[in-house]
């Protein structure tokens, strides 16, 4: 009778650790979804009160890499670039005194203050030159009998912050424009990319940057 009664909780024990085991588990997992709910309502009533968070730019988002992201850059747009010029058009002036100013906060000196960097000025200039030199002469050639105020505003219109900032959206070059603002404004995106043009032109010439142009131009 005693072996019997050996024989009978030997079998029922693990039966009834299982059953307890299975219920310990499931409060554990109704008590978690309950926990998550709750969390996921709250930061919802957060996030209505205080608004979505600020965008923050490409540069500032995890694993980013902008020696890689600037050779992607030229290897999306089947355009020879010098890296070094590529990464300058990328650079505005207003980036440049607003981190000097966040590094005197934090009181270094001169010498660390000071970037090692190039602002795109020269090349946002040469840029646009050339842009609005190119479409002035495609302009002219397509259409001998526009008169010249026509082809000022055609011109105008191409080159213009609208034109310019939709191209480069397009295409990117936001995520990669070093600036003091994010969103980055139209006029300082729209100098950017005057920038890039520049530095196509240097670095593959004038009938390449204008190929370019041309092909920018006529999806947009």
């Amino acid at each position: 009778m005693a072996a019997c009664r050996a024989l009978v909780s030997r079998a029922v024990l693990p039966l009834h650790f299982h059953h307890v085991c299975r219920g310990v588990m499931l409060t554990h997992i109704r008590e978690k979804k309950r926990w998550m709910k709750a969390y996921t309502l709250i930061m919802e009533r957060k996030t209505k009160m205080e608004g979505p968070p600020p965008p923050k730019p490409r540069s500032q988002q995890p694993n980013f890499d902008y020696h890689a992201e600037v050779e992607a850059f030229s290897a999306r747009l089947q355009e020879s670039f010098s890296v070094e010029l590529l990464k300058t058009a990328f650079v505005n002036t207003c980036y440049l005194r607003s981190e000097e100013e966040r590094r005197r906060a934090l009181g270094l000196d001169l010498e660390t203050t000071t970037l090692n960097l190039k602002d795109n000025g020269k090349l946002c200039v040469h840029g646009q030159q050339f842009t609005k030199g190119f479409l002035s002469d495609w302009c002219r050639g397509s259409f001998p009998s526009l008169p010249e105020e026509g082809v000022a505003a055609v011109v105008g219109h191409l080159t213009g912050a609208e034109v310019m900032c939709h191209v480069a959206q397009n295409l990117a070059v936001e995520d990669l424009t070093m600036s003091a603002e994010f969103p980055v404004p139209d006029e300082t995106l729209q100098g950017t990319f005057f920038a890039v043009i520049g530095a196509l032109e240097q670095s593959s010439g004038p009938v390449r940057a204008g190929l370019f142009i041309r092909v920018r131009q006529e999806s947009s």
